[in-house]
């Protein structure tokens, strides 16, 4: 299970979001802010904690001075705003429904913007050089009017995958991802017919269709238009004696239309004339 689903399920689970749901409204999509929003007030808390330590080491200590209880509460301050921090990006969410875009916000004040997925008119994905190598992106929602709740959503984990699933909702199309082994062995393929000239196959090798093994085009019955077998001298009809008819020609299963258009053009030969038995 990804992370994207499990954040997913979380949403699905969470009493204080439902309650701003309406009846038969479906999660598709639920993110919290990437951990590297974290980042900037943990190295503030950081260096405060590093740069008042050293002062107090190194500044000569005096009688009455303030200076160690103002050092002190900036270390305090700073590491509270921290952990405030720890504590809104567990609770606030992003949230898109089968209806609506909603961020869930606000843990003594509640403040749930939202936007109708139908005023959605255009939707841009930006990843920086961070968001490239920590995982993250920033997706800019643009709608019909000038006023509107939500516009940027930044730091969104996970941004391909939660990209995909916006898009699924807003487009309404389903798009799976292909298996690399399918999709290998069709470029396979492709390569193998592109490449069978140069290794001296036919491009038609490996395909159901059996080559053909009939006589070449160029000779008959495909070259003009069909022989007549040579017939025995004339003699006296002979009532007992059967006829004999030269054997009909081989029967042509395909030709080309060159090999047809020759064959209309080409000069009929003498006609030959079988004689009846018959007495009448």
């Amino acid at each position: 299970m990804g992370h994207a689903q499990r954040e997913l399920e979380r949403a699905q689970r969470h009493d204080g979001l439902r309650e701003h749901l309406t009846v038969g409204e479906e999660i598709r999509l639920a993110a919290r802010a990437h951990w590297f929003v974290l980042v900037r007030p943990f190295l503030l808390a950081v260096v405060v904690t590093v740069v008042s330590v050293l002062i107090l080491v190194k500044a000569p200590a005096r009688i009455g001075s303030n200076l160690p209880v103002f050092l002190l509460a900036a270390i305090v301050l700073v590491w509270v705003r921290f952990g405030w921090r720890v504590i809104v990006r567990w609770h606030d969410m992003f949230v898109a429904t089968d209806k609506r875009i909603l961020k869930y916000q606000g843990i003594f004040v509640t403040d749930v913007p939202m936007m109708r997925m139908s005023k959605v008119t255009d939707m841009r994905f930006t990843r920086s050089v961070c968001g490239e190598i920590f995982g993250y992106g920033t997706i800019v929602i643009e709608s019909a009017g000038q006023d509107q709740a939500i516009r940027e959503v930044t730091y969104l984990p996970d941004p391909v995958e939660n990209y995909r699933r916006l898009c699924e909702v807003i487009f309404g199309d389903k798009h799976e991802a292909r298996g690399g082994r399918r999709r290998s062995k069709s470029w396979r393929r492709r390569l193998d017919r592109l490449t069978a000239g140069r290794r001296g196959h036919s491009a038609n090798e490996g395909w159901d269709d059996p080559p053909f093994d009939g006589p070449p085009f160029d000779s008959p019955p495909f070259a003009g238009s069909p022989q007549v077998l040579p017939q025995p001298a004339a003699s006296a009809p002979d009532s007992t004696a059967p006829t004999h008819r030269p054997a009909a020609p081989a029967e042509v299963l395909f030709e080309s239309e060159d090999i047809k258009a020759r064959r209309r053009a080409a000069k009929t030969g003498p006609i030959p004339y079988y004689p009846t038995n018959n007495p009448d």
